[in-house]
């Protein structure tokens, strides 16, 4: 790590939950009663995200975010992938559940790059009523949320 005391995120093994069949059109998988850390997730694909077919899968990684210095972490990583692997021409909606248990003032999201480095991914929207927030890509992904529960 170039900076020792960041946050980082030291992965562990990815499990797929669910995958279909997208293109042109684009598509919306939903994971439900799956009793794994991805229950709840939905991702819109637009139309005109793609230029071709491909698998789209969504799971989850057992690893951890490490050292972090504020606030509380999900403790959820959730992975998006596809096949062949592409990067999509209108942003991608990934609306996630988390717990009705936090309070958070802040939602922060972030992806982890291949050497477990965390970057800020844009968050699209915010709904506290039913504790959803949703982030946008246009790429594979794997990421997570910090909450920030004080200022």
């Amino acid at each position: 790590m170039s900076n020792p005391s960041a946050a980082y995120f030291q992965p562990g093994h990815t499990t797929i939950v669910k995958s279909i069949k997208v293109g042109e059109q684009g598509g919306v998988l939903k994971v439900t009663d799956t009793g794994t850390p991805a229950d709840g997730t939905v991702i819109d694909i637009p139309k005109g995200a793609l230029s071709k077919d491909v698998t789209l899968s969504f799971g989850y990684n057992d690893g951890k975010v490490e050292n972090i210095s504020e606030g509380k972490s999900s403790d959820i990583i959730l992975v998006l992938s596809t096949e062949p692997s592409i990067s999509f021409q209108q942003p991608v909606k990934v609306t996630v559940q988390y717990s009705s248990s936090i309070k958070p003032i802040v939602i922060v999201g972030y992806s982890s790059d291949d050497k477990g480095r965390l970057h800020l991914i844009d968050m699209g929207s915010w709904d506290k009523k039913h504790n959803q927030v949703t982030f946008m890509t246009f790429q594979p992904i794997m990421f997570t949320w910090i909450y920030s529960l004080s200022y």
